[in-house]
């Protein structure tokens, strides 16, 4: 917090995806920060059309490699 960075950890149980996280993660994040004024990044292989369609729907734009 004394740098300004924020640092927010979903844990779930073995069943749940790394998908299903990264959207509760996401949804928790809505709350701290800006996504207008941030960029979100996600592991190669990781985006789906399903990601993309959950941040579309929630306004946050994301970049492609």
């Amino acid at each position: 917090m004394l740098n300004d960075y924020i640092i927010d950890r979903e844990l779930g149980n073995f069943r749940q995806t790394k998908r299903e996280l990264m959207k509760m993660n996401v949804t928790n994040a809505q709350d701290l920060m800006d996504f207008a004024k941030s960029i979100l990044t996600l592991d190669r292989g990781f985006l789906s059309l399903e990601i993309m369609a959950f941040l579309n729907k929630k306004d946050i734009y994301l970049c492609k490699d």
